[in-house]
Order: structure tokens, then sequence, then C-alpha cells
């Protein structure tokens, strides 16, 4: 009998009494079913896996703009078996145990967020602040890094950035946009618009940084010439009090 797929989990069934199917669909339900019964996940910011320190049994959840063994699985669980990594698409209600920073969370339908929130556009608790600063007084590299910090302990950057600012002391003659980073992945930007010295941050949900992630404002492969002379302070919150 053709085999069929659960509708949430995809998971194999329908065959009729009989049919032998111990093998690879059988085997792969249980690696499904070991990952959705206790998902324990080490970490959400990564977008491809660590280089180091890999164990069978550790998951992840694949950040945003995967690459190399993770490629095109943004978003999934990812569990590293003895044959390699193994993924699963989460459905709506999925919960999960993240280790860094230390949370419970759950997949909305469209993306990952803390459970203590109704959403992941929800604003975060006010915290303690902490503010990233840089100062740029010379005509960048493409591809440079104007900021680059390992972050000390877990903290957010708050969707729509409040408080954080961006000024230039000669207004640019065309658009300048640096990404702001998590890792590898492009989380927000700054930008500066023709003829005005007033800068934006520009960040649509919480990006939580986790201890040791690094945050990085960095310059586009293609900066406008001349641009020089400007600063920003990325205001973001500790997951403390």
């Amino acid at each position: 009998m053709p085999r069929k797929e659960s509708s949430r989990l995809k998971l194999s069934y329908g065959w009729l009494r009989g049919e032998d199917w111990w093998g690879d669909p059988v085997s792969a339900n249980f690696v499904l079913i070991d990952m959705l019964l206790n998902p324990v996940i080490i970490s959400m910011s990564e977008g491809a896996p660590p280089l180091t320190g890999l164990t069978v049994g550790d998951m992840y959840i694949v950040a945003d703009g995967a690459y190399g063994d993770w490629a095109t699985h943004d978003g999934d669980l990812a569990v590293l078996s003895p044959a390699g990594w193994v993924f699963a698409t989460p459905t709506e209600g999925v919960r999960a145990r993240l280790k860094n920073p230390e949370s419970w969370i759950w997949f909305n339908g469209d993306e990952w967020v803390d459970e203590s929130q109704n959403s992941g556009t929800d604003p975060v608790p006010l915290g303690s602040r902490y503010d990233v600063a840089v100062s740029v007084s010379f005509e960048p590299e493409p591809e440079e890094y104007l900021a680059l910090l390992a972050v000390p302990e877990a903290m957010t950057l708050p969707a729509g950035a409040p408080e954080s600012k961006a000024r230039c002391v000669v207004p640019p003659l065309g658009i300048v946009r640096f990404e702001i980073r998590r890792n590898d992945t492009i989380v927000g930007y700054v930008t500066f618009t023709p003829l005005s010295a007033v800068g934006t941050v520009d960040v649509t949900t919480n990006v939580v940084y986790a201890a040791g992630d690094l945050f990085a404002i960095r310059v586009p492969d293609n900066p406008p010439a001349g641009f020089e002379n400007y600063a920003a302070t990325i205001r973001m919150l500790l997951n403390r009090n």
C-alpha cells in the first residue's frame, strides 16, 4: 500500500497488516518522535552547524539565512544523528526548551517566539539597557565591520529599535544602508536617506542574542563614496531587571 504521511508531523503510516516496512520509513519516524517529544535547543542563532564540539543528539533551530549543511532549512529543528543531520519542519504549537538564553519557546505558525510573548513583535519587558555605540570618521571599505561585539550575556534588540539613534554631520546625497547582524544573519538596518542628517534603525521583530553571539554593524558591498563622520547607538535590553 502506498505510504501516507500524517498531516502535522509528517510521520509515515498506512501500511496494511502483514506488510514489512521496518527500515527507513519506520526508523525515520522514531527519529522524528525523539526530536519532537523532548526538544531541547542549544541555540537558535546559528545559520550552519558549529565547527567543533558537536555530539550526537545535539539539537538546534536553524537561523534565517542558513547555509552549508543547513541550507534551505531556515526555522527548522535540526538534530545530529549518527547518520548526519535530520530536520523537522515545525507546525503551529510545537514547544521547545531553549538553553541559551534559558526560556521556553513555541512556533506560532510563522516563527519561533518566546513563550512569555504573544507574538514575535510584542514589546519585551524593559530591563537594564545595554547600548552599543559606533562613531565613524572615515569613508568605509566595502563589507567592512564598523562594530563587532561578542555579546557577554543574553540580551534582546527589540522590534522597532526604540531609543536607538543614528546621526551624521553632512547628509549623504544618496541612500546609505548598513546591516545589523546576529552572527551571519541580517536582522536590521541603519539607514540614512538622501539629504537627511538623521538616520533610522530598522528592526522588524525582537532579536534575541545569546551569550557568545556576535553583534555586528557591517558595510554593504557597495557603500556610497564620500560618506563619513556619522554615528549610531543601538539600544538593547538585558534579559534581567
